[in-house]
């Protein structure tokens, strides 16, 4: 397990448009454009993994090392616990070159999150569509962005209410809980929201 205070692997078009948008402070497409792209990181707190390409780069060659058993026996899964966003999801990852023998996921939930408007909670699930995952890895090429040594995507559709996850285990297989508490008093007891097998 790596515990990481914000997630390793944001929705993909998400994750493309903070490494597009680092290469272009950096000056990919001229000194024109950075003022502008720092603006743009500002103003959408553009600070996850993806901002940070050459540390994301080194976090997930070292995830797949274990997956592939190169430190030792590999375990049946390698899995990132983050939280600290507006939503709360499953990612399941895999290598786009070569065999892992162990999975490869990612556990996000936000305990207490900032409620999202209707139209950023839109936004937010249409961030994890194939259509803006291609586009953003567009943009990313054109920037000279080198490509993640991970593919991955979400299970389902984020969840926006808070919750506590549970990851329970058995053996080598594991099952994650979202708990989700509707108002209710101080003695209100929470609700297994969603549940996925690792």
């Amino acid at each position: 397990m790596v515990a990481s205070t914000v997630p390793v692997l944001l929705p993909p078009s998400v994750h493309h448009l903070e490494a597009w948008n680092e290469a272009v402070c950096a000056g990919a497409w001229g000194a024109a454009a950075r003022t502008p792209a720092e603006r743009l990181r500002q103003a959408l707190d553009l600070e996850h993994w993806g901002a940070f390409q050459y540390s994301f780069h080194r976090l997930a060659d070292a995830v797949l090392d274990v997956a592939r058993g190169g430190r030792g026996p590999a375990p049946a899964t390698v899995l990132l616990l983050s939280g600290d966003v507006h939503f709360s999801y499953l990612a399941r990852a895999r290598a786009r070159a070569g065999h892992t023998t162990s999975r490869v996921a990612q556990l996000v939930s936000s305990a207490l999150c900032n409620q999202l408007s209707p139209n950023l909670r839109r936004a937010a699930t249409v961030s994890a569509s194939w259509p803006l995952r291609l586009a953003g890895s567009v943009l990313t090429r054109l920037a000279g962005v080198r490509r993640a040594p991970l593919s991955w995507g979400l299970s389902e559709r984020p969840y926006f209410g808070n919750t506590i996850g549970e990851v329970v285990f058995d053996g080598r297989e594991a099952e994650a809980r979202w708990y989700h508490c509707p108002q209710g008093g101080d003695d209100a007891l929470p609700e297994v929201r969603r549940r996925a097998v690792i």
